[in-house]
């Protein structure tokens, strides 16, 4: 059965899989991931009004759970799908933090991860603003929850504050963020450069080592069953033989 979901519904098996492995620190999450990139199937980055509470289908490819992201609790992702859902997609970090109540942690996590990149800037903008767009936020909650959305039928509020223009993060720094929250190098690999001198080293994959052990074990539960087999024939043997020898 699971050999026929992952031929024939890969995406939503590969998308199962990862799920069943968010959050865990066996390393398998990037396993799965390298599997599913040898088939073709790319995973993508979390991104704040697209990813759902676990992996899922988009398109041809999978995108990354905002649960799996580490420092992201499910709450905090519930609250965030529930804001987007309501009231539509968030345009800016100032507008996430303005209708969604999220700590710096959360906020940092997901920023590190990439999942504002859809929105426009890059990662290092997005870190530089997280204590401006927080106190934005906190601001106009507390602004609204004090009647002082309108004058006249009109909006008070200032305009939001934009991204800072702070210089992109290096390759190194961007992937090792990605390794930390997400568990898989998404955007390259620091060995990338390297990548044709290490494959004529090497002989296998994580993919094909993962794939033998999964062998080793069927092929360790056939034998012993072929053993288990050949024993009560031997057995049934030996009795016929001593009944016709009596």
């Amino acid at each position: 059965q699971t050999a026929y979901l992952k031929v024939h519904f890969p995406l939503e098996f590969y998308a199962a899989g990862l799920t069943n492995e968010m959050n865990k620190t066996d390393g398998k999450l990037a396993v799965y991931i390298e599997e599913a990139r040898s088939k073709g199937i790319a995973v993508l980055l979390p991104d704040i009004n697209r990813s759902g509470l676990v992996f899922a289908p988009e398109g041809g490819s999978i995108r990354f759970a905002l649960c799996g992201v580490k420092g992201v609790g499910e709450a905090a992702a519930a609250a965030l799908i529930a804001a987007r859902e309501k009231d539509g997609e968030f345009t800016s970090i100032f507008n996430l933090c303005e209708r969604v109540a999220v700590n710096k942690g959360t906020l940092e996590a997901l920023a590190k991860a990439g999942a504002f990149e859809g929105l426009g800037g890059h990662r290092a903008q997005y870190l530089a603003a997280l204590e401006p767009a927080l106190n934005w936020g906190q601001n106009e909650r507390t602004r609204l929850e004090n009647g002082e959305a309108a004058l006249f039928g009109e909006d008070v509020a200032a305009a939001a504050p934009t991204l800072p223009n702070v210089a992109e993060l290096d390759a190194k720094t961007r992937l090792n963020f990605e390794r930390e929250f997400l568990g898989f190098f998404a955007s390259g690999h620091p060995l990338a450069e390297h990548s044709a001198v290490i494959k004529s080293f090497g002989t296998a994959t994580g993919v094909d080592i993962n794939n033998v052990e999964s062998m080793r074990a069927k092929l360790s539960s056939s034998s012993i069953a072929a053993c288990s087999c050949a024993v009560r024939g031997l057995s049934v043997g030996n009795s016929t033989t001593s009944r016709m020898l009596g």
